[in-house]
């Protein structure tokens, strides 16, 4: 039934697996590591890229009923505005929850540097190059967080809260959670509109940078193990 959602998904994005050092070889805690890394990685595939696929199938079937609906009441075979309003909410729920499971990636990844400093240039690399082409997700992720504040366009550091003032070229005015096409706009505590692309494009940067993920893992403990 959900096939339309999953699409995304090939079968090179499976489980991953670090191979565990023979036992003669006296190494346990070498061996909880490794299946400590297993388990992460495995997570960003079943935690992260589940979701991100199931909410992005979501969106784009919303996103073209909606349309669909409105290309109706243009043509004036029937004037159900309500149901596409429901339409375009149900589209900006699900932009709303890729985001949430973009931002979830960025987590799970980076805390492979944190908790294993080993890892650390593999890491860095990738998720500086998904940074590079997703920018701003820890602020749009504050922005969909924390609309009780956006609301009263304020912001809060160091648990204070401040007002955001819009720079004086912005012509967009203040955003919270606003579509334009199939982008996903926020105005962050910087002041600054900036949106993330809800697509395949986006799903697409991410499933690589996985893919990275794994095969610098495989170098790194498999490829280098002793035939």
């Amino acid at each position: 039934m959900l096939d339309f959602a999953f699409k995304y998904l090939s079968d090179d994005l499976d489980f991953f697996h670090l191979p565990v050092l023979p036992s003669n070889e006296g190494k346990p805690e070498e061996n909880k590591k490794r299946i400590q890394i297993s388990t992460v990685v495995s997570s960003l595939r079943f935690n992260a890229l589940d979701e991100l696929a199931l909410n992005l199938g979501l969106y784009e079937k919303a996103y073209l009923e909606h349309a669909m609906c409105r290309e109706s009441i243009r043509q004036g075979q029937h004037s159900n505005l309500a149901y596409c309003t429901r339409l375009l909410k149900l589209t900006t729920l699900f932009a709303n929850s890729f985001l949430i499971s973009v931002d979830k990636y960025f987590k799970i990844l980076n805390s492979l540097k944190e908790e294993f400093p080993e890892l650390n240039d593999i890491v860095h690399d990738i998720y500086l190059a998904l940074d590079t082409q997703i920018p701003n997700i820890k602020h749009l992720r504050n922005s969909a967080l924390h609309v009780e504040q956006r609301l009263y366009r304020q912001k809060k550091i160091s648990r204070k809260k401040e007002e955001i003032n819009l720079h004086p070229d912005n012509t967009e005015g203040f955003m919270i959670a606003m579509q334009y096409g199939n982008t996903l706009k926020y105005t962050t505590q910087t002041s600054e509109n900036v949106g993330i692309e809800i697509s395949k494009k986006t799903m697409d940067i991410i499933v690589q940078s996985y893919l990275d993920l794994k095969k610098s893992l495989k170098e790194k403990y498999i490829d280098q193990l002793p035939e």
